[in-house]
């Protein structure tokens, strides 16, 4: 299983040449399913264009959207069976995690990415690990709703990633606040920037960077 994590998409040529390598096609071959969900919670969603722009901007064939909050499965899952990679697009973890789940998505999940690229980015990201229960610290705006179990997809249980590192336009996003977070949790913690990302490839993470990071633990 191949996944590239990132706080804010292809945001640069590093990064691109990572995803063109991760990537199971040509990029100009390559249709990606964009999963919009995480951001239903959210008002302002100009970033999410700039984010589907960015793939655009990379040379995708198409970029298909898929919102498997107000899609049934019989709609959902043609689309992503078409595709060549899956973004899971950011906004609220806890609602994008309760809809992975309520949808079924959880169920086909495992076999689809068998054969395509994961792409994670923020929220996107942090489901990817064990848990989200650090998502909390992370982002203590977002509201649960009717999500209780707060473990994550797993496919990288060796790591987590805190998004948009040293961001103004996010709350404790410092060193002292991450390191703080750190310490409740017994697993690495990679805090990156919108130009940082990583590659998870045959179970080795890759840290790819035109911009601020930094692991923790």
């Amino acid at each position: 299983m191949n996944l590239l994590l990132t706080s804010a998409g292809i945001t640069n040529e590093a990064i691109k040449t990572v995803f063109s390598e991760l990537a199971p096609k040509k990029l100009s071959e390559c249709i990606v399913a964009f999963i919009p969900t995480a951001a239903n919670m959210e008002e302002d969603k100009s970033w999410m264009e700039e984010d589907i722009e960015n793939f655009r901007k990379a040379g995708v064939k198409e970029v298909v959207m898929v919102d498997i909050e107000n899609l049934k499965k019989d709609e959902w899952l043609p689309k992503l069976k078409l595709s060549d990679v899956i973004c899971f697009g950011g906004g609220n973890t806890y609602h994008l995690l309760n809809w992975v789940r309520k949808s079924g998505l959880v169920d086909e999940l495992k076999e689809l990415l068998e054969t395509r690229l994961y792409i994670g980015i923020s929220a996107g990201s942090i489901i990817s690990g064990p848990d989200v229960s650090y998502s909390e610290d992370i982002f203590p705006e977002e509201e649960k709703g009717e999500l209780t179990d707060l473990s994550g997809l797993n496919y990288v249980p060796f790591i987590r990633v805190v998004p948009h590192y040293l961001s103004s336009l996010f709350s404790n996003k410092k060193d002292e606040d991450i390191l703080e977070i750190s310490k409740k949790l017994n697993y690495p913690i990679y805090a990156i920037d919108d130009n940082t990302a990583i590659a998870i490839k045959d179970g080795k993470e890759k840290i790819i960077s035109e911009g601020k990071w930094k692991k923790y633990n």
